[in-house]
């Protein structure tokens, strides 16, 4: 069990196993719940380009998923490098990160994850903030 505060790193992994084993209705319960975060939820490929963005934190950020779905992360209106690098970092060599990014004048608390195929290869990343 860990401890208020105390981080558990495990690159993914937990996140990857839950959606491979949730079933089609399993996956449909857990978009309605990523819907209606009060945040933001992103993932990326392996080309860096945003595959889905969802929450409603785009909205209050004064987006929606329609501007960011398809675009490189580079590409992204306020990209910073910080966003870009742990992004990379992520996609690149399996590695987690946390940084800050404002948009639409808000500043937002992001958490990268690696995202990991059935082969263990690294296939993007999950970005929640």
């Amino acid at each position: 069990m860990r401890r208020a505060g105390e981080r558990r790193d495990n690159g993914g992994r937990e996140l990857t196993a839950l959606c491979a084993s949730a079933g089609e209705r399993g996956l449909s319960q857990l978009a309605l719940f990523l819907e209606h975060l009060p945040g933001v939820v992103w993932t990326i490929d392996r080309e860096s380009r945003v595959t889905q963005a969802m929450g409603r934190g785009l909205a209050a950020a004064g987006l929606d998923a329609g501007q960011l779905v398809g675009r490189r992360i580079d590409e992204l209106p306020e990209a910073s490098p910080a966003m870009v690098e742990a992004h990379l970092a992520a996609v690149v060599r399996g590695e987690s990160s946390d940084y800050e990014v404002r948009y639409g004048g808000r500043v937002f608390e992001v958490r990268i994850e690696p995202v990991f195929g059935g082969d263990g290869a690294i296939v993007g990343s999950i970005g929640a903030g």
